[in-house]
């Protein structure tokens, strides 16, 4: 069939489904004509948006309502053309995470155990829910891979990643912790061998291939003829890496890592970079990036605070974050700098943050609150007039994040860290560079310029306010080959460097 707007295929044997723009599924045959296509659900009346997926010979939909609020689960054997579906949980309203489903059982974690576990119930008897790898407090499940004998979970505990294996009756196996602090992510499980393939990375770390053998523990890293053996730019120990925590305004311990060159002389007056995200329950995790390794190497001081807002700490630091308490996020990153200073990791005239999109909006309202406390700010496609933001793309399905204007208790807590509001006439603010992209669908442009327009044009302003534009670029910029990437990072470390140092 013809595929409108977007589409996803599920390939089959000797068929495929296609859903197009107009909330429709079809079922098409391989070799049929396009006219013989036949439509198996329908969501054009209720505007509701849907999923699916084809699984041991069933095809399942997960359908969620327009105003994202229920959640309805359906599934119809495929050796069935009829296609009659069983509506086996009916507008759910809980915000479980589906996870997986094996041997018609549903696998799920829901926000009863913020931290993360594994429940499941039959798709024949939903109303019986079993526990099946429960929470493990302050550690935070951040993935489940299911495998074919094993289910492996990834947990997070300040700044340490490890992995738990279990088999399908909830018995532990065996637990890999990565080294040296490293993220990762699993690529490949070999049944003959029972061994894992796991790539390891870190901020100052590049990937780092090894195999994991569950039956004896064996831990080796592994090359091949396209795996090759690589020289490091540093060894490992050169860089120290660590999380630690701050008290907020409000007593509450935010987590924060932190990196610099081991050895290095924290006298406040070190060149920091300081970065957060905190939105949407986000949880953050390292990228290696040899433009940080350069910032590092000349002793400059990287942070990133994980504030409320996001879901380092689970589901109930994303919520003390949103909505009404959406403030708490601009204040855990004041508090961050103010941290940093006090403890003599830097001081205000050497203090350059950052942060894309949510983080934009972070950083732009911590900007505009506290402009004592930073040298450079620079916010890549934020979120800065909070006001109008729902009326304009995305903006309208975000109301529970930030809150909604319509509402009066609601836009008054808007306006009040709205970054383009909280603009005063007689502040100079810090040297700021302001990030759009002329085709973000997601953050729209008139964001950045109006918050440019607005600080270039009184009269207090003295230190200089640039604004670049990505021409031909969405939300995430111009990053479409790596001679774009590394010119994109080129600049940005460039710049606060130049500016963290005049």
């Amino acid at each position: 069939m013809m595929i409108k707007g977007f589409s996803i295929k599920k390939t089959l044997t000797k068929s495929f489904f296609a859903k197009d723009s107009t909330y429709q599924l079809y079922y098409h045959k391989i070799g049929d004509i396009q006219s013989k296509d036949k439509l198996v659900f329908d969501t054009s009346k209720e505007k509701s948006n849907f999923s699916f997926f084809t699984k041991e010979n069933k095809l399942f939909i997960i359908e969620e309502s327009e105003d994202e609020i229920t959640t309805n689960y359906y599934y119809s054997e495929l050796n069935n053309e009829m296609f009659q579906f069983t509506n086996f949980l009916k507008d759910d309203k809980s915000n479980i995470d589906f996870l997986n489903i094996k041997n018609n059982k549903f696998y799920f974690s829901d926000e009863k155990y913020p931290w993360g576990s594994i429940s499941y119930f039959d798709i024949n008897n939903p109303n019986e829910n079993q526990i099946l790898i429960p929470q493990v407090y302050t550690h935070l499940l951040i993935d489940a891979t299911f495998l074919e004998k094993y289910i492996v979970c990834k947990y997070k505990n300040m700044g340490k990643y490890y992995m738990s294996i279990y088999d399908y009756t909830g018995k532990f196996i065996r637990k890999f912790e990565a080294p040296h602090n490293m993220d990762f992510e699993i690529n490949y499980w070999d049944e003959k061998t029972d061994e894992l393939f796991v790539v390891f990375y870190s901020y100052t770390i590049s990937s780092l291939n090894y195999k994991l053998n569950i039956t004896t523990g064996a831990n080796d890293i592994y090359f091949n003829d396209f795996i090759e053996p690589k020289p490091t730019l540093f060894p490992f120990n050169y860089f120290e890496t660590k999380t630690i925590t701050y008290k907020s305004r409000d007593n509450k311990d935010i987590p924060i890592v932190i990196i610099h060159k081991k050895g290095i002389e924290l006298n406040g007056n070190n060149p920091t970079l300081l970065k957060a995200y905190g939105g949407f329950g986000s949880v953050s995790s390292p990228n290696y990036d040899t433009g940080l390794l350069h910032f590092l190497e000349k002793g400059g001081v990287y942070a990133f605070a994980q504030v409320r807002g996001g879901g380092e700490k689970g589901k109930n630091w994303h919520r003390e974050g949103r909505g009404l308490k959406k403030i708490n996020s601009i204040n855990d990153f004041v508090d961050a700098a103010e941290f940093l200073i006090r403890e003599k990791y830097t001081n205000p005239n050497k203090l350059a943050i950052t942060g894309g999109s949510n983080g934009g909006l972070v950083v732009g309202a911590a900007m505009t609150q506290r402009p004592d406390l930073f040298k450079v700010v620079v916010a890549n496609v934020g979120v800065f007039d909070m006001i109008n933001a729902q009326k304009f793309t995305v903006g309208k399905y975000h109301l529970d994040e930030y809150g909604n204007a319509d509402i009066k208790e609601e836009f008054n807590s808007l306006l009040n860290f709205s970054p383009l509001h909280n603009i005063k006439e007689d502040v100079n603010y810090p040297t700021c560079l302001i990030i759009t992209s002329e085709n973000d669908d997601r953050v729209p442009p008139f964001h950045s310029y109006k918050f440019v327009a607005k600080l270039q044009s009184r009269s207090a302003q003295k230190n200089p306010i640039y604004l670049k534009v990505n021409k031909n670029a969405g939300h995430y910029g111009n990053i479409s080959s790596y001679e774009n990437r590394v010119k994109k990072e080129s600049e940005f470390y460039s710049f606060i460097w130049e500016y963290l140092n005049n």
